[in-house]
């Protein structure tokens, strides 16, 4: 498992993938 899998997990599990998504979406907002 390479370690870009594992925190693909750990996003997923502790729902940081939303929040990243949520920022990328205001900083693509922004500019």
């Amino acid at each position: 498992v390479g370690l870009s899998e594992r925190l693909q997990r750990l996003f997923e599990i502790t729902g940081l993938a939303d929040i990243i998504d949520i920022n990328s979406q205001i900083e693509g907002g922004v500019q």
